[in-house]
């Protein structure tokens, strides 16, 4: 998988919403280009929180962008 640039928790964000932000920015930035494989688990770690936010923050993108 490709690193992750990672950003700092904003005032009030719930971990839902940092992942969510996380993810869209490095999209956004071809961090993680199309075709890329993306695991849970490995985003979970890299950003030190659990799978849900992150199973959740991908479902919320999924939905928003298609």
């Amino acid at each position: 998988m490709t690193t992750l640039t990672l950003s700092l928790f904003k005032e009030n964000e719930s971990v839902r919403e940092y992942a969510y932000r996380t993810l869209r920015e490095n999209i956004l930035k071809l961090k993680l280009k199309p075709g890329d494989k993306i695991s849970e688990k490995e985003i979970s770690d890299t950003l030190s929180i659990s799978r849900t936010p992150v199973r959740e923050a991908l479902f919320d993108y999924l939905k928003n962008n298609y």
